[in-house]
């Protein structure tokens, strides 16, 4: 990889290097190297931040595009020099500003979604080998389960399962008693086309969750004792937080009756949240990340950190 690296920057001389995450070894090495031939660097957030993220204690780019103050405040803590953060807010969420209706007209069709359903979104997950230091894999099923045994009491409800990319869906599929409202949807689905479709959206504290608070939507995140991979979600005060599969059942109760009293409680923590993780909910981010990128490649000085 390092012989690669090396290569390709000889090669092409880059004006500038735009890597995701600091997390990924491979992108470290690109900008490690670029330090070296003093080619500028930028880093762009992709995931949530929090007091685990320690890759950023070894953030060697010029600069790091972040969502929002609370990014900001979580890098600063790691030791990342506040002069290398700007806030752009990020292009993912730019989607979920607007609805794309001929996508969600063709995803209805295709997933035979009428009026008479409600419709939640579970986006799944995985565990991998290394998360097992963290948390038995059994909890994690154990909350799948939960969740469509806790479905299929409710025929009211489709449950439209969104699984991870390198999710093993025959695994959890086999976690399914009764698929009659429970449907798999295709993996390479766009999840902000499926937040946009459902009513309400569960997940493990992925960073899909955000994405449906700007949509507006309920939120749930089952929380199980044995599950550390939450924390960030929980602490925000703006989705419901089942502990155990009797809870989760009494929110499915109590919201497929009336969702109005859970939205109409969350909507102001639900604005105070997004105003501090992400920014502006304006549609510009792609735009202000782009005007960054260039002002680094052409060598000014336009954005501070604010």
């Amino acid at each position: 990889q390092t012989a690669i690296a090396k290569f390709i920057l000889k090669k092409f001389s880059p004006k500038i290097i735009i890597s995701p995450d600091a997390s990924d070894a491979r992108a470290r090495l690109y900008t490690l190297l670029g330090k070296e031939a003093k080619i500028p660097s930028l880093d762009i957030q992709y995931g949530l931040t929090g007091p685990d993220g320690v890759e950023w204690k070894f953030l060697s780019t010029n600069k790091v595009a972040v969502w929002g103050k609370s990014s900001r405040d979580e890098l600063i803590k790691h030791g990342v020099n506040k002069n290398k953060i700007v806030i752009t807010g990020s292009p993912r969420h730019d989607s979920g500003t607007t609805k794309d209706e001929k996508s969600l007209k063709i995803l209805k069709q295709k997933y035979n979604i009428n009026k008479d359903k409600i419709v939640i979104l579970f986006a799944s997950t995985y565990t991998d080998k290394s998360h097992y230091i963290f948390s038995d894999p059994n909890v994690l099923n154990n909350m799948k389960k939960s969740i469509f045994d806790t479905a299929i009491l409710h025929p009211n409800i489709l449950l439209l399962v969104k699984p991870h990319p390198v999710e093993n869906i025959t695994e959890t599929k086999a976690l399914v008693k009764n698929f009659e409202n429970i449907f798999f949807v295709d993996k390479t689905e766009n999840i902000m086309d499926l937040i946009h479709l459902s009513d309400s959206f569960i997940s493990f504290g992925s960073t899909s969750t955000i994405d449906a608070l700007i949509a507006n939507k309920l939120s749930i995140c089952p929380i199980f004792p044995g599950w550390p991979f939450s924390r960030i979600i929980d602490e925000t005060g703006v989705v419901l937080v089942p502990k155990s599969k009797d809870e989760l059942g009494k929110i499915f109760n109590q919201f497929t009756k009336n969702m109005k009293p859970f939205n109409a409680g969350k909507s102001k923590t639900n604005k105070n949240f997004i105003d501090s993780f992400v920014h502006k909910v304006d549609g510009n981010s792609a735009e202000r990340v782009k005007n960054l990128i260039l002002d680094i490649a052409i060598g000014s000085n336009q954005y501070e950190c604010r």
